[in-house]
């Protein structure tokens, strides 16, 4: 995962944030792995750590699998464009969230899907995500076009 501030055309990119720190790209989770804390000038301070600058562009970085593989499988595959917003538990991860637009594939058949639920535990979903090859650029964000998640709960969709 990363913050990029220097991405060009990038809806929260920037040259310096509100406190003075030149834009940067920084690289906070790398291969699985914590690698780089993010932090504004004011907790960089409290800290005694360098400064990285307000949380700019999210580029997460692409995967090994073909979009059109995450869509097919044996069972239906609900593909989601929208979420509501999204805040899991702090502690466990456990989240749920309404779907505001997306897509359910079954047997070659596209249907639109807007509302019902998705819920589950965030943590146990990044475990065994699945990172799309193909690669988009959406304002602010930039990285694989899909990420399938396996064992969350499909409720009204």
């Amino acid at each position: 995962m990363i913050s990029n501030a220097i991405a060009p055309y990038g809806l929260s990119s920037y040259a310096f944030d509100g406190n003075g720190i030149p834009g940067q790209r920084v690289e906070i989770v790398k291969d699985g792995v914590f690698s780089k804390p993010w932090a504004t000038k004011q907790f960089a301070d409290y800290l005694k750590t360098e400064p990285t600058g307000a949380f700019a562009n999210l580029e997460v970085p692409s995967g090994k699998t073909p979009l059109a593989e995450l869509l097919s499988g044996d069972g239906p595959v609900l593909y989601v464009r929208s979420f509501s917003w999204l805040t899991p538990d702090q502690g466990r991860g456990n989240f749920g969230t309404e779907v505001r637009v997306g897509y359910l594939h079954e047997k070659g058949v596209r249907k639109p899907v807007k509302g019902g639920t998705v819920s589950g535990n965030v943590f146990k979903a990044l475990g065994s995500a699945r990172y799309a090859k193909e690669t988009v650029f959406r304002g602010d964000y930039i990285g694989p076009a899909a990420i399938r998640f396996e064992g969350l709960t499909v409720a009204g969709a």
